[in-house]
């Protein structure tokens, strides 16, 4: 069952350069051959599979493959730049609205003796003992090494 152009009706094996369109249409194939899209305006392509963001060269060569290789490389060194500079510019922001307040706090309370109230811990309300109570139950109940676990000591010492 191979598949074929819609257009040429070229047996698409993967000797004939395809071009995947995407998105394309739902319910339409969405891989023409390539001298199909050399046969159709861009208006005729996208009256006929929707509005069409990138067009991918399926097989490509090997000469082709490696300038695609290079530029997928390319694009995902700057996605991880950018996340990097996004990560570190968020951090420092954090650091300017939380840090200063809770730094001066610390210095204070070690300046007079004693801890700090930040690493001091706080009672919990019932409405969050009950709230984290719910959560591990809950945990308990779906996996099924906890249940086991947890059912069988329950057991045990009631």
């Amino acid at each position: 069952n191979v598949t074929s152009c819609p257009i040429t009706g070229k047996a698409l094996t993967g000797s004939i350069p395809a071009i995947l369109l995407v998105p394309g249409k739902e319910g339409t194939p969405n891989v023409l051959s390539e001298s199909a899209l050399k046969q159709l305006s861009p208006e005729e392509l996208e009256e006929e599979y929707g509005p069409i963001e990138k067009k991918i060269r399926l097989a490509p060569p090997p000469t082709l493959l490696e300038n695609i290789k290079e530029q997928v490389q390319v694009a995902q060194e700057k996605e991880e730049e950018e996340r990097k500079a996004a990560k570190k510019s968020k951090k420092k922001k954090r650091k300017r609205t939380d840090g200063d307040d809770c730094v001066d706090n610390k210095k204070k309370e070690k300046a007079k003796g004693g801890k700090s109230s930040a690493s001091t811990p706080t009672a919990a309300s019932p409405a969050v003992k009950q709230e984290v109570h719910s959560r591990v139950n809950s945990a308990i109940q779906k996996n099924s090494v906890l249940s086991s676990i947890f059912t069988q000591a329950s057991k045990g010492i009631s």
